[in-house]
């Protein structure tokens, strides 16, 4: 049985994995659709985690920005609300579905950071703010 690479030796394999996809030296075979998908994959995966774009558990998501939760299968930008109840609003402590304003019932098992914006479409929205 082969022992499970630890954090560091992950990282590094990640690190190696998105050299050669940006030097293009990893080279996938046409006739390895399995193995194609599977390169890609963990090219994908490799670029998301240094990126800071993986999944975490949500008892590590920060509680003051918006962030992206995954409750049930689904995905939504929510924000924490730390009121009970007492704030102006009258909203519960709890997840938040920005979009909806509910409050997310059961709570959400995992977050990660909202990406960044496109940077034509963000240019073009400060273009229309003038």
């Amino acid at each position: 049985m082969t022992p499970e690479p630890s954090e560091r030796e992950q990282q590094i394999e990640q690190a190696d994995i998105i050299t050669r996809v940006a030097n293009g030296s990893l080279l996938l075979k046409l006739n390895d659709p399995e193995g194609t998908r599977s390169a890609l994959l963990a090219g994908a995966s490799a670029l998301r985690s240094s990126a800071g774009l993986a999944w975490q558990p949500i008892e590590t998501a920060p509680k003051d920005v918006e962030v992206l939760v995954f409750d049930e299968g689904v995905i939504t930008i929510s924000l924490w609300i730390d009121e009970d109840g007492e704030g102006d609003d009258g909203r519960l402590k709890g997840w938040w579905e920005q979009s909806s304003n509910s409050l997310i019932d059961p709570p959400p098992t995992h977050w990660m950071p909202l990406p960044d914006p496109p940077v034509a479409l963000l240019a073009s929205a400060q273009d229309g703010e003038k």
